[in-house]
């Protein structure tokens, strides 16, 4: 079962990287099916679902590995990711809140700072988002 899983993993990221994000869902799925708890699959899900602008599906993926992560899975990784969804989903002040949480889990981590700052811009510009979107 674990080398099956891993298997899956692999050829997600595989199929991820030439851009075949609906087989990288697939292998995915199957991953998670396997392994209900580990977060990675859900991650690599949202990942994928974000590429194929599929925001909604995306958000309750990295929602879902958020759940199960523990320190030290990516928590900041899946912050930003969040994050980034959020902004997607016209959900600017969540999207701040998000990336707030990836610099409290790493506070070195550039690329949370950067992307908060312009979610920040947005809330001042366009207001707080989108309510329940």
């Amino acid at each position: 079962m674990d080398e099956e899983f891993e298997d899956l993993m692999k050829a997600g990221a595989k199929l991820y990287q030439v851009s075949d994000f609906n087989g990288a869902i697939e292998s995915y799925s199957r991953a998670s099916l396997i392994k209900p708890l580990d977060p990675r699959p859900k991650f690599n899900l949202a990942l994928a679902r974000t590429r194929k602008r599929a925001y909604r599906e995306a958000f309750a993926e990295v929602n879902s590995a958020i759940m199960l992560m523990k320190e030290g899975d990516g928590v900041p990784e899946a912050y930003y990711l969040r994050g980034l969804i959020l902004e997607y989903l016209l959900r600017f002040a969540d999207a701040v809140g998000s990336y707030t949480v990836a610099l409290r889990a790493d506070p070195f981590y550039e690329k949370a700072k950067k992307q908060r700052e312009i979610a920040w811009g947005k809330v001042k510009m366009y207001g707080p988002g989108s309510i329940g979107n």
